[in-house]
């Protein structure tokens, strides 16, 4: 039996230093972390200390560090797709979708090495896939052919 963490948990109290945990907190406090020390860094130890809690409590938000990595990629792809809307020419929309997550990885470039080849099932990346699929079927491919072409486009880019 697996068990799931809710999507969106928080802390009820403070820190010690007063900080309020919060995934999007742990998750930006990581990605700092992993640029600045590398992927040693990607430690419950590390970023609790990072964080001012006990490390435990971070366990209250991911299953395991490899949950908190698929988190990162997820806010990675969020944070270079945000803004986005997909103009009529698809093969534009498509050129800025790949520059941008293109960029999105060079912003983060260890995290990226850790994490650019995840599938994270998560929000964020969802929605990207959903773009990038639509884009396709509205520019004629047939549902199969879209999905492979989005698969081919998505691991060049």
């Amino acid at each position: 039996m697996t068990t799931r963490v809710p999507q969106e948990r928080r802390r009820r109290r403070p820190t010690r230093s007063g900080v309020v945990l919060s995934e999007a907190l742990i998750v930006g406090t990581a990605l700092r972390l992993i640029g600045e020390h590398g992927q040693e860094a990607l430690s419950v130890r590390r970023l609790g200390a990072a964080l001012d809690c006990d490390p435990s409590a971070l366990y209250r938000y991911f299953r395991n560090t490899d949950d908190l990595l698929l988190a990162i990629a997820d806010r990675i792809i969020g944070d270079a797709m945000e803004g986005f809307a997909p103009g009529p020419d698809w093969i534009a929309a498509l050129r800025e979708m790949a520059l941008r997550v293109r960029a999105g990885y060079l912003a983060h470039p260890r995290a990226a090495t850790m994490a650019s080849y995840r599938v994270t099932r998560r929000a964020n990346e969802i929605r990207a896939v959903d773009t990038g699929v639509g884009l396709l079927l509205s520019a004629g491919f047939e549902p199969v052919r879209a999905l492979r072409l989005y698969l081919a486009f998505i691991d060049t880019v």
